[in-house]
């Protein structure tokens, strides 16, 4: 019986594919009722405008054909391509309205039974703008022990954002991706993914920035002979602190701390807020540069020595 089979194997096979060719050519010449799920694509709306809100991204529907037409609809990329050019603001689509947008070709004899879900979607349409947002860190670099960061520099300092205008407007940045960093002790830089604000209705470019951060040694440094101002005081007297001068002491990143000097600090005294007859002792506002804290103020508090012009 083996020998028999393997003798005529070649005979066998082709039969039963003869067999289930003829088969499949009986059955896909018959009609069935089929379910199916296609695309929502608005190819067109005015000019200068664009969608505003989220729609359906298919639709199922039901549809009868022969087998083989609805065997060669998975081979085939159509849906429903909606072109409204006269829709300006909000309205309802109701898709059987507009199956004659849903382009299966005629030679395929389909026929749509039904659109079973969804049956409609509201569209919001809106003026289509063009704006640029800031970029935004987003997560946490923590020097070592001794080391503090100083600043991140972004290889672009914003993004252009395209979308409508009820989105954007709102929009006051855009974020990166958060990045998580401990115990760096030297400058590093980072390729950092771009948060897109509402992917499908805003466009974003560019998707990804890089970004630089300076890490420097943590130092403490005194500066001497910083001015004491007298600010709002009125034009007939003369106001000048006692001592005239203070010493300060800064502390941040050390290439930041080498090169400041006594001018780059800022020392007040407000008369018109803080005199009073009976007061004797100041403090002062004392403003430094960016990235530079103080610890102590020597004096800590100075006299107003008023003389009339």
């Amino acid at each position: 019986m083996f020998n028999l089979l393997r003798r005529n194997f070649k005979s066998i096979v082709g039969a039963i594919l003869l067999s289930c060719t003829l088969w499949l050519l009986v059955k896909t010449e018959n009609r069935y009722t089929y379910i199916i799920t296609v695309p929502i694509r608005i190819t067109r709306l005015p000019e200068g405008k664009t969608i505003a809100n989220r729609i359906p991204s298919k639709v199922s529907l039901e549809v009868e054909g022969k087998g083989r037409a609805l065997l060669a609809l998975h081979f085939y990329d159509f849906g429903f391509n909606l072109d409204l050019p006269d829709v300006n603001t909000e309205r309802k689509i109701e898709l059987d309205k507009y199956l004659n947008f849903l382009d299966i070709p005629k030679t395929f004899d389909i026929t749509i039974k039904n659109i079973l879900e969804p049956k409609y979607f509201n569209l919001k349409v809106e003026d289509l703008v063009k704006v640029s947002r800031k970029i935004q860190f987003a997560g946490s670099i923590t020097p070592a022990d001794g080391y503090v960061l100083i600043m991140h520099h972004f290889s672009q300092d914003s993004v252009v954002l395209v979308g409508a205008r009820s989105l954007i407007k709102t929009l006051l940045y855009v974020q990166t991706e958060s990045l998580q960093v401990s115990g760096q002790k030297n400058n590093f830089q980072s390729t950092l993914q771009l948060i897109e604000p509402d992917p499908g209705l805003i466009t974003m470019e560019p998707k990804q920035v890089n970004a630089s951060f300076d890490i420097q040694r943590l130092v403490e440094r005194i500066v001497y002979d910083i001015p004491v101002r007298i600010v709002n005081y009125p034009d007939n007297l003369m106001v000048e602190a006692i001592p005239p001068f203070l010493a300060l002491r800064i502390k941040g990143g050390e290439k930041i701390v080498a090169g400041i000097s006594a001018k780059d600090i800022q020392v007040q005294i407000d008369y018109a807020r803080n005199f009073r007859a009976d007061k004797e002792e100041y403090s002062a506002l004392i403003t430094t540069p960016n990235f530079i804290s103080w610890t102590e103020s020597i004096p800590q508090t100075f006299k107003l020595k008023v003389k009339k012009k």
